[in-house]
């Protein structure tokens, strides 16, 4: 169990760093319901879209905070 939690933990951390919040928060939900809670994919992918709507509209749209983008996306230039 703990080597399984640090994984998710250090994959959360390593997918913020290179491709950024915004698309490593739904890419984590959706993977650690498939993987570890071997979710059928309705639920999946309804949870996985209520995560990045509540994401984005509460930090994003309502709290106007700024995500920096991942370094995947500095080096490519966008």
């Amino acid at each position: 169990m703990r080597l399984s939690c640090s994984g998710w933990l250090f994959g959360f951390f390593f997918g913020i760093w290179l491709i950024g919040f915004s698309i490593t928060i739904p890419l984590m939900v959706f993977s650690y319901l498939k993987i570890q809670s071997n979710e059928k994919w309705t639920i999946s992918i309804i949870l996985t879209v209520m995560a990045w709507l509540f994401f984005y509209f509460l930090f994003v749209r309502l709290l106007n905070l700024p995500f920096p983008d991942g370094l995947i996306f500095t080096w490519l230039g966008y």
